[in-house]
C-alpha cells in the first residue's frame, strides 16, 4: 500500500515528530511566501514541535503561519479543508493552531483560538452546494474570496490581548 504523499504527515503520525517538523520546514524553505507554507507552518511545523514539546518553536511557527496569512491578497472565507490546493483560511490555520496550543497545555489561547473561529465561520456567507458539516465538525468553505485581514498587530504570535477571546477558562474547560 503507497504512503501517504505528504511525508510530515505520515512521520507525525507515526510519532516522529523531529523528522516531521523538519520535512514541514523544508517545504516551507522551498517557497516561504507561498500560500502552501502556511499550511506547512502551522499543520506541520506547529503540532510536531508542541509535541516534541518545545512550546517556543510551536508558537513561533503559529506565529509565522498567521503573517504569511496576514501578507495574502485573498484567503477563503470559513473553515477550508484541511487538505486541499486552495490557502488555509483564518479558522483552518488557528484550528491547526488550537491542537499545537492543546498539546502545549495553553487553555487560554485555546480558547481564544476558539473564540475566533466561531466568528469567522458564522461570518462567512453559506450557499446551496457548499459542503455540508462532517464527521469532525469542518464546515465546507466558499468558493467566494474575501481579502485577508490584519489578524494581529507585529511579527511572531499575537499577544492575548489582540486575540480576540474574552473567555477565562474554567476548571470546566481544562479538566481541573
Amino acid at each position: 500500500m503507497p504512503g501517504p504523499r505528504n511525508p510530515f504527515v505520515g512521520l507525525y503520525y507515526a510519532g516522529r515528530y523531529a523528522e516531521a517538523a523538519r520535512a514541514a520546514q523544508a517545504g516551507v524553505d522551498l517557497s516561504p511566501e507561498n500560500p502552501q507554507a502556511i499550511r506547512l507552518l502551522v499543520h506541520g511545523c506547529a503540532r510536531a514541535y508542541a509535541r516534541m514539546g518545545d512550546r517556543a518553536a510551536a508558537e513561533a511557527a503559529i506565529g509565522r503561519a498567521l503573517t504569511l496569512s496576514e501578507r495574502q491578497q485573498e484567503l477563503p472565507v470559513g473553515l477550508t479543508a484541511c487538505i486541499d490546493f486552495v490557502p488555509y483560511s483564518l479558522a483552518r490555520t488557528l484550528a491547526n493552531a488550537i491542537t499545537a496550543r492543546l498539546s502545549s497545555g495553553d487553555a487560554e489561547a485555546v480558547l481564544a483560538d476558539a473564540d475566533e473561529i466561531e466568528v469567522d465561520v458564522a461570518s462567512a456567507p453559506h450557499r446551496p452546494g457548499d459542503a455540508p458539516p462532517c464527521a469532525h465538525g469542518v464546515h465546507g468553505s466558499s468558493v467566494e474570496k474575501r481579502p485577508s485581514r490584519r489578524v494581529f498587530a507585529g511579527q511572531g504570535a499575537r499577544p492575548r490581548s489582540a486575540r480576540g477571546g474574552t473567555r477565562t477558562p474554567t476548571s470546566e474547560d481544562t479538566g481541573t
